[in-house]
């Protein structure tokens, strides 16, 4: 409620802070904000901006505030890309010692970093970061550089890490350092998801070419169980599209990308326990396994007397794991996760990739 001291969501503390504003100096045009959004879904200012008027709505403010939020505000859809590794647990006490004092807050990323803001010229000369950091900058669509930045680098995490982490590596610095992991990563990126990007090819390979560079920082322990969580919807965002686009463009199956769908498919096969789902890496430990509710369930139950055939089956014909799709319907792609998946029940996930 607009009464609530403060109202929970932030969202709603936004409404009753434009509110407060638009009272105090009534309804000034010249007194509207500029909104650098940064939530990490798509399109985040306009979305701040529905959820804003949402409560407008809801909380029967007047006419002349609605109208003030949307002619004197601007709310700008932004993209962050660099990778932060979080509290550095394993080096703490060395961190804590050089400081001289205890920080819980302490937090761990890389150097390289992108910052592109959507949004009006005008706004660029009122806030000119892009004059101060090499990669921040202003852009009339931040679309393609979010493309990218999900088709290459968030594609790369999710199409490699559940294979890696079930074959014995739990560091993306570990399984760069071993050739067959990162090669297949890079074939991945460079033969099956650029070309499927419409966007200029040297800009594509330059990204991917960072990205390399990025994953290879010895100072950034990104662990592969951190990145696997609620790994069902990531691949439908992050991969999907490039494996059913390249078979648009080609008419054959990424090799590449089929596995990495296998591979997503091996590493929930999960059973239930007093502590959640947990999964069998191939040397035998355990791991858990994190999603939603609803996902986990399915994924238990299909594994528990399904054959690989069967659980490719179940699996690519739910459609509310691939946004209303049924991947059956794509040719030859359940035949392929089926033989990948049986493959994996006599073999090891290196063999099999060194032989894609």
């Amino acid at each position: 409620k607009l009464t609530d001291r403060p109202p929970f969501s932030f969202p709603a503390k936004v409404t009753a802070f434009l509110y407060e504003r638009f009272r105090h100096f009534d309804g000034d045009p010249a007194k509207g904000l500029l909104f650098l959004c940064d939530e990490l879904i798509d399109h985040n200012g306009a979305e701040l901006l529905r959820i804003v008027l949402q409560y407008a709505g809801e909380w029967g403010l007047e006419d002349a505030f609605i109208s003030w939020v949307k002619d004197a505000n601007h709310f700008t859809s932004t993209l962050v890309d660099r990778i932060v590794t979080g509290y550095p647990r394993d080096d703490i006490a060395a961190f804590e010692e050089r400081l001289g004092y205890k920080d819980n807050l302490l937090d761990t990323c890389e150097f390289w970093y992108m910052w592109a803001i959507e949004g009006d010229e005008k706004w660029a000369d009122r806030l000119p970061v892009h004059k101060i950091h090499e990669n921040a900058f202003w852009t009339k669509d931040v679309t393609p550089y979010k493309k990218r930045k999900v088709r290459i680098l968030n594609g790369a995490h999710t199409a490699t890490v559940l294979a890696a982490y079930v074959a014995g590596h739990d560091l993306v610095l570990d399984f760069m350092k071993d050739s067959v992991f990162r090669d297949y990563m890079n074939t991945l990126i460079y033969k099956e998801v650029i070309p499927t990007l419409d966007l200029p090819k040297d800009d594509l390979i330059s990204f991917a070419d960072a990205v390399n560079e990025r994953f290879m920082n010895p100072f950034i322990k990104h662990r592969l169980l951190d990145i696997s969580l609620n790994s069902c919807a990531k691949f439908c965002a992050r991969c999907l599209p490039s494996l059913l686009e390249y078979r648009e463009q080609t008419g054959e199956l990424p090799p590449h990308l089929s596995f990495s769908l296998a591979a997503f498919i091996r590493f929930y096969k999960v059973t239930k326990d007093e502590e959640g789902y947990t999964g069998v890496r191939e040397d035998g430990s355990p791991y858990p396994v994190k999603d939603d509710a609803a996902v986990m369930k399915f994924f238990e139950k299909v594994w528990a007397d399904g054959t690989p055939a069967s659980v490719a089956q179940a699996v690519l014909s739910n459609r509310d794991f691939w946004d209303g799709r049924d991947l059956t319907e794509v040719e030859g792609l359940c035949e392929a996760v089926a033989g990948h998946l049986a493959a994996m029940e006599s073999g090891t996930i290196r063999e099999i990739i060194s032989g894609l």
